[in-house]
């Protein structure tokens, strides 16, 4: 698991949620064309 990425315990009977967020630099100047 990356830099990028949480693990949070849950009330529920020991889940755990995970979660990760990849960041991609934009290769388009103008937003509206992507």
């Amino acid at each position: 698991i990356g830099m990028d990425s949480s693990v949070t315990p849950l009330r529920h009977g020991g889940l755990t949620l995970v979660q990760t967020t990849d960041f991609f630099y934009p290769l388009v100047d103008d937003p509206y064309m992507m």
